[in-house]
């Protein structure tokens, strides 16, 4: 997870700027706050959101346990989830039109498919952890199952 510290020092925005200009895309795998420090503001999303674009190849987010999940303590998962959703969902889109055909999973928008180079590139959000709640966790991976099953199989 980031802290002030990366930001302050310069080295997270860094990082962005030094990703190669020919690169194709970007995927980042969430975890991008610490929720004891940013205790899930919404302007943390945002700054994290600013930087990101400064890429100049797609950037693809899934979200990671940090950037929602352990919101309960301080604005609760639920605010978490809208915080990260308004700010992350549909990121992408930021870098049209993309040089592949995105699929996104119908009823979990956050996990992306798509094919390419003949490489079949496969996201999904997995949820994991203690402030969890059991029947969503089971929902979202029988049902990222089933997808990821037919995404092999239709490409």
């Amino acid at each position: 997870p980031y802290q002030r510290k990366e930001f302050d020092d310069d080295q997270f925005p860094k990082q962005v700027r030094d990703i190669p200009n020919d690169s194709d895309f970007v995927f980042h795998v969430g975890d991008m706050q610490r929720t004891k420090t940013s205790l899930c503001n919404i302007t943390w999303y945002q700054h994290v959101a600013d930087i990101l674009r400064y890429s100049t190849s797609p950037v693809f987010i899934t979200p990671g346990d940090n950037d929602w999940l352990d919101c309960e303590p301080y604005i609760g998962a639920k605010q978490g989830w809208a915080h990260w959703k308004n700010t992350f969902g549909f990121f992408d889109s930021h870098w049209q039109p993309h040089k592949f055909k995105l699929v996104r999973q119908p009823n979990l928008l956050e996990n992306v498919s798509f094919l390419y180079q003949r490489v079949l590139f496969v996201v999904v959000h997995l949820v994991s952890d203690y402030f969890d709640i059991e029947s969503e966790r089971k929902y979202r991976h029988t049902e990222q199952l089933k997808w990821t099953k037919q995404q092999i199989a239709t490409n």
